[in-house]
């Protein structure tokens, strides 16, 4: 598209009538520059640009230039695409995209509108290099695994203190936590109150706040409670 209209006026070696030869070798040298940081390399074939699901239907050029831009940026960078409802074949509240990567990328549609995925990255903001203890109940794999896939950390990252029926939890480890380093999750509903309570005094005792939920599956809505506000990351 703009490289076709450049081409038509001679691109690179047009002059624009009536401008200094200084000014325009200058305007040449600027723009060149301009279009080694905007232009694709390699540019896209027909076969590289995804469908999108529902079809942009306020402009054909824009429609493949956003398909293109979603292929481009199809990781992690790519939280949502600012966007009007009737901009679209049909109303969605996210546009799927064949083939991925990026499976799906949500719209923004509202001004000030806050993705779940900003969310999940103001959380992982405040986890990074953070310990992470989980308090109460057995271990779980998929729990953790959930824990690194929405918000970054390493597993190693996180230590499980084990709770077993009828038996208290060896709460030692929380004896040094600190708001800098750590963050301490006590699932209340896994551990007796009196081993409740004292993981609240203890994390507490070193002027950290615990987060408390009453079973494991609520943990990732309980981190993006606490740690997720803020302003937007975009």
């Amino acid at each position: 598209m703009l490289w076709d209209r450049l081409t038509e006026l001679g691109w690179p070696d047009y002059t624009p009538p009536h401008c200094p030869s200084a000014l325009a070798r200058e305007a040449r040298r600027a723009f060149t520059g301009f279009l080694t940081e905007v232009a694709a390399d390699p540019p896209f074939s027909a076969g590289d640009v995804p469908d999108l699901d529902p079809e942009y239907v306020l402009d054909e050029e824009f429609g493949l230039a956003i398909a293109i831009d979603f292929a481009e940026h199809g990781d992690e960078r790519l939280i949502g695409a600012a966007s009007r409802y009737s901009n679209w074949e049909r109303q969605v509240d996210a546009i799927q995209v064949k083939p991925s990567p990026p499976r799906e990328v949500p719209l923004v549609t509202e001004p000030q509108q806050v993705l779940e995925k900003e969310i999940d990255l103001r959380v992982a903001k405040v986890l990074v290099g953070r310990r992470i203890t989980i308090v109460g109940g057995r271990r779980s794999t998929p729990i953790v695994e959930r824990i690194c896939q929405c918000f970054g950390p390493e597993v190693a990252q996180i230590r499980w203190l084990e709770a077993e029926p009828n038996k208290s939890p060896n709460l030692d480890g929380l004896e040094n936590v600190r708001p800098e380093t750590d963050v301490v999750i006590c699932i209340t509903g896994a551990i007796g109150h009196p081993e409740s309570d004292t993981v609240a005094r203890r994390s507490r005792r070193g002027g950290l706040e615990p987060v408390l939920v009453e079973r494991r599956s609520e943990i990732e809505t309980a981190l993006r409670a606490r740690y997720g506000k803020g302003g937007p990351t975009r």
